[in-house]
């Protein structure tokens, strides 16, 4: 089959499924890699979908909904909490749109709420999602380092 009877047996249907399925694909990896927020990944799926419904097939329909599934829908908001052996409690807090990560801390005998807050601003960044994603994980990493367990 040479490309050129390739492109001629692909009907519209079929050129549509390709565009979705690349706009699905690019969509996630984004997502995952922190260049887009829940809401903006969400916002591309359901244009995506709003386009192409009833005019894509089946297996691509089932494919928005497997992607779909993989942004949280429950909650805009990173937030991670360390307990250090002697009591203490550090928080990092990061919400999707604001752009800062805030790191809170509590010692052991603080009953009177947060002792100490740090608040890093991402938003200068070129795609300030992944870098409040990087700032979370070496944050969290120096933390684990220093023998800080991490809660659920």
């Amino acid at each position: 089959m040479t490309e050129e009877t390739l492109f001629e047996e692909l009907d519209i249907q079929d050129e549509l499924n390709i565009k979705v399925l690349s706009c699905m694909e690019n969509t996630l990896t984004q997502f995952k890699s922190g260049s887009l927020s829940p809401q903006e990944a969400t916002a591309s799926i359901n244009t995506a979908f709003n386009v192409s419904s009833g005019l894509i097939s089946p297996e691509t329909f089932d494919l928005i909904s497997e992607v779909s599934a993989e942004i949280p829908k429950d909650s805009q908001r990173r937030r991670r909490l360390f307990l250090s052996v002697t009591g203490g409690l550090i928080e990092i807090d990061f919400v999707y749109g604001d752009f800062k990560v805030i790191v809170k801390r509590r010692g052991h005998a603080d009953n009177n709420g947060w002792t100490e807050t740090k608040v890093m601003d991402c938003s200068d960044s070129e795609v300030p999602y992944r870098a409040a994603k990087a700032l979370i994980e070496k944050c969290a990493a120096a933390l684990i380092s220093k023998g800080f367990r991490e809660l659920p």
